[in-house]
């Protein structure tokens, strides 16, 4: 398989107040005022998940640019909230993103770029997808107050009213790679007790659901549960997942097994070797006009779950991560597109 060398650009600066440095893992992303943008986020700072360690929500922000390719930090400051597990949404010059009982903004005022609470939600919600479509925010999917959700909702952003658009005809889920192009919704993947790799779409004009390619090539059924994504033009470019056998055996023996079976279970799980975990390191490529997936190549750093993808001027930039069961990356890498497409 043909190996793309990405370049590591720096690291994302430890969070203030912890002594370790630990990167991020599912956090706010995105570009403001050609600048990029993290906040929030999760990891285990304190005592590794491994010996019960709890895992902390941050209250970060960081801004940063690149500079000859390397990272330059232009300000880390403390939120009033702390968040993680949300759903990203680029919206031209503004982040929004939808996490808990909030929706929140980030934007540039005053050439400061700031966030705040732009609504309320009656509901909590996590691990859900986010998009934008027609001046909406839409969203759904995870769990809603705890529970499974099969729901989708759209969020006028001039207006702040929220409606229930449609529910899903297929088996619930989270962290689905889900994404817009032209007037329908993509749904791909997620995971509940199991992995999945199957593909939906969904009309915004005709209000109705239709089967779409599984994520496959050459025979193989790719999990995408937890993958970071991004659009660019006719195709999607999805890097990272959990591997569907790993997750699938993962769960069925921490929900079965009970006792010292079970700990000594969790405690084989979470040491492997992170080649064990098998998560996907190809950047998979779906054509929109196809409906084909393809192989554009294998990453040259770990794969990672939870991480943030940006297209920006002429490179694709990979942003920390989880790249095994409760440890995080503070890497940035980038890879010119011109090597990808």
């Amino acid at each position: 398989m043909k190996q793309l060398n990405w370049q590591s650009i720096g690291e994302i600066p430890k969070q203030l107040g912890y002594e370790n440095h630990e990167g991020l893992a599912n956090f706010l992303y995105g570009l403001v005022d050609n600048k990029f943008v993290v906040a929030g986020g999760s990891n285990f700072p304190l005592v590794s998940n491994l010996d019960g360690g709890e895992k902390i929500k941050h209250k970060d922000l960081y801004v940063f640019t690149e500079t000859d390719s390397k990272i330059e930090i232009l300000s880390q400051n403390t939120m009033d909230y702390n968040f993680s597990d949300g759903a990203n949404i680029q919206v031209d010059n503004e982040i929004f993103y939808i996490v808990d009982n909030k929706i929140l903004n980030v934007k540039s005022i005053d050439s400061n770029i700031q966030i705040s609470l732009y609504a309320d939600l009656p509901f909590s919600i996590y691990n859900s997808f986010g998009v934008n479509y027609n001046s909406k925010l839409y969203f759904g999917l995870g769990t809603i107050n705890g529970e499974a959700n099969t729901k989708i909702y759209s969020f006028d952003i001039e207006e702040k009213n929220l409606v229930e658009i449609t529910e899903i005809p297929f088996e619930k889920r989270s962290q689905s790679v889900v994404t817009v192009y032209k007037d329908e919704l993509y749904v791909f993947g997620g995971g509940s007790s199991v992995a999945y790799t199957d593909g939906y779409k969904y009309s915004f004009k005709d209000s109705k659901w239709s089967k779409i390619s599984n994520v496959e090539i050459n025979g193989e059924q790719i999990s995408v549960l937890g993958a970071a994504s991004t659009k660019i033009g006719d195709k999607l470019l999805i890097i990272g997942g959990f591997n569907k056998e790993v997750w699938d055996s993962a769960n069925y023996n921490l929900s079965t097994l009970e006792g010292l079976e079970k700990k000594a279970y969790r405690e084989f799980y979470l040491t492997q070797p992170i080649e064990d975990y098998k998560w996907n390191k190809q950047v998979l490529c779906y054509d929109f006009s196809t409906n084909e997936w393809s192989s554009l190549g294998e990453i040259s750093f770990d794969a990672s779950c939870g991480s943030g993808l940006v297209v920006y001027k002429d490179s694709l930039y990979s942003i920390m991560g989880e790249i095994r069961p409760g440890i995080r990356t503070k890497e940035v890498y980038k890879i010119k597109l011109d090597r990808l497409l």
